[in-house]
């Protein structure tokens, strides 16, 4: 499995490392520097990704939402808040 992380802080650290030790591959990170955007370069970064999981901010989820159904990903959301 390939997944792709929204928010890389304490919590996206946490499951990158645990990931790691599953043997799912990251295939890219989404950061407030690099945000989820809805263009062909965000496309490319997840051309391989099976889904994406946000943990960013509350006021963030929205907008992650319809990016991830925009770019038709399996979306799971851990951002409490």
């Amino acid at each position: 499995m390939k997944i792709a992380l929204i928010g890389y802080g304490k919590m996206g650290r946490l499951i990158e490392e645990v990931a790691r030790r599953q043997n799912i591959e990251v295939v890219t990170r989404f950061t407030r520097a690099q945000p989820l955007r809805v263009d062909e370069q965000t496309r490319q970064a997840l051309r391989d990704a099976n889904a994406m999981i946000e943990f960013s901010t509350p006021d963030a989820v929205l907008e992650n939402i319809r990016a991830a159904a925009a770019l038709s990903l399996n979306l799971v959301i851990g951002t409490t808040g």
